[in-house]
């Protein structure tokens, strides 16, 4: 529909930086998706006007959409964006040096992105064992693709925070002593 346009123009402007059409865009869509009732399309371009906030700098603006998108998602139990407005939440205070804050959110991210990951696993896996037999110690060609296709959900030894400014790398093992290490 209008809103899923609307959606995609503002992904648009705003991986071509345009970040002025993109706010435009996003507000617009966040106006539609109120007058229908569109918790999901709400929730989707509070997380994006997030992220918009975040690379023109306006960060203070891009914490209290990200809360907006945060409130929905979890009054609408929408996991697979809970995680993805957690990882918008620790991009922003990466960007701030508050690297307390964004080391908490990235944690949440993490735990609930494997939420969800873990959880679509465990339902195709259901599924393939109703629909085919397997041999005990073999992988069916069907699970073999799963874990193909969802092995880029799965953090080796660093971590990129996605966004305007990947550049800057926070290090797995120095995450996990407590500490952060942004490079350059």
């Amino acid at each position: 529909g209008h809103g899923a346009t609307m959606h995609r123009y503002t992904t648009y402007y705003f991986q071509n930086e345009n970040y002025e059409e993109a706010k435009k865009t996003a507000e617009e869509g966040i106006a539609v998706a109120a007058s229908v009732g569109d918790k999901m399309g709400l929730v989707r371009f509070y997380i994006l006007l997030g992220k918009i906030f975040t690379n023109t700098q306006e960060y203070q603006e891009a914490i209290s959409t990200l809360k907006k998108a945060e409130k929905l998602a979890l009054e609408i139990q929408l996991k697979g964006n809970e995680y993805e407005v957690y990882q918008a939440f620790s991009e922003v205070y990466t960007e701030m040096k508050d690297y307390q804050n964004a080391l908490h959110y990235y944690k949440l991210f993490h735990k609930k992105k494997e939420e969800v990951v873990g959880g679509e696993m465990a339902h195709h896996m259901s599924r393939t064992k109703k629909t085919k037999k397997h041999k005990a110690g073999t992988r069916s060609r069907d699970e073999e693709s799963w874990r193909k296709s969802h092995q880029q959900t799965h953090l080796d030894s660093s971590v990129v925070l996605s966004g305007a400014r990947s550049s800057q790398r926070v290090q797995h093992s120095l995450l996990l002593g407590g500490g952060v290490n942004v490079l350059r």
